[in-house]
C-alpha cells in the first residue's frame, strides 16, 4: 500500500489528507493489473470490494433490451467506483466494469467502507460530491443526445482527448473502438462509422494502434458547435 501513497495523494479525494489516514481508508486494499476489456466486476455479482481507478480507465456497462452491452459511464483515474453500494445490507454490482486499454485499480475490501470512509465526515461528504458530479455529467449526457450525431461524436472525442508530444496531435487517453463510441452514445455502429469516415479521409482523425488521434482539434471545435 505504501508504495501508492504519493500516487493517491494526487487524487482530489484524498488531498489534505496525512499518510496514515489513507493507509486506513485503504486497509487490505490492492492493485489489480487489467489488460483490454477484462472484467473487473461483473453485472448484478456480490459485491465483496470497492475502489479507485489508478491508471487508464475502465467501462461501467449493463446489458440492454436487445442483449447486447449498454455503456453506461467511463471511469478515469481518481474516480471511485461501487461505494455507493457498500452500505446495503447485501450489495451487489448495478453494472460490469470491464477495463479500457491496459488499467490500474485499488481494490478496497467492503468491511472498510462503515468502518473508514462512512465515519469521515471528510471522506463521507467528498463522495457525495462525487456522485453529484456524475449525476450533473448524467444530465449533461442526457442533454447532448438531443443533438445531431456529429456534434455528440466530436464531443465525446474531444472530453477523452489527451495531448501527446509537441506536434499538436492529441489521442484519446484510452483505446475506444467505432463500437465503443456507439455504445456510448446509444446508436448503432454503422451510424458512427459513416459520421467519422469523412472526418479520417479529411485528416482531423486517425487510428494508430487502436488509439484515435485528433490532427485538427479546431475542426472537431467547429463541429461541435454546428459549424460541420
Amino acid at each position: 500500500m505504501d508504495a501508492h501513497l504519493e500516487e493517491l495523494k494526487q487524487f482530489e479525494q484524498f488531498k489534505g489528507f496525512g499518510d496514515n489516514v489513507i493507509r486506513y481508508l485503504c486497509e487490505g486494499g490492492r492493485v489489480c493489473f487489467s489488460q483490454h476489456r477484462d472484467v473487473l466486476f461483473k453485472f448484478e455479482e456480490e459485491a465483496h470490494y470497492f475502489g479507485i481507478v489508478l491508471s487508464g480507465a475502465y467501462k461501467l456497462c449493463r446489458p440492454s433490451l436487445g442483449g447486447n452491452d449498454s455503456i453506461v459511464q467511463v471511469v478515469l483515474p481518481g474516480d471511485i467506483v461501487g461505494a455507493l453500494i457498500m452500505s446495503n445490507p447485501k450489495p451487489i454490482y448495478p453494472v460490469s466494469v470491464v477495463s479500457m486499454g491496459p488499467s490500474r485499480f485499488l481494490k478496497i475490501p467492503r468491511d472498510v467502507y462503515p468502518t473508514a470512509w462512512q465515519m469521515n465526515a471528510a471522506v463521507a461528504s467528498r463522495v457525495q460530491e462525487l456522485l453529484g458530479r456524475r449525476m450533473q455529467q448524467m444530465h449533461a449526457h442526457k442533454v447532448l443526445m438531443r443533438s445531431h450525431l456529429s456534434v455528440r461524436v466530436a464531443q465525446l472525442l474531444l472530453d477523452f482527448m489527451d495531448q501527446v508530444g509537441n506536434d499538436g496531435v492529441y489521442k484519446l487517453k484510452v483505446p475506444m473502438t467505432r463500437q465503443e463510441i456507439a455504445d456510448v452514445l446509444g446508436v448503432t455502429v454503422e451510424s458512427v462509422i459513416r459520421t467519422m469516415s469523412p472526418w479520417s479521409k479529411e485528416g482531423i482523425i486517425q487510428t494508430a494502434d487502436q488509439y484515435i488521434q485528433v490532427q485538427q482539434v479546431d475542426a472537431l471545435v467547429k463541429i461541435t458547435l454546428g459549424a460541420d
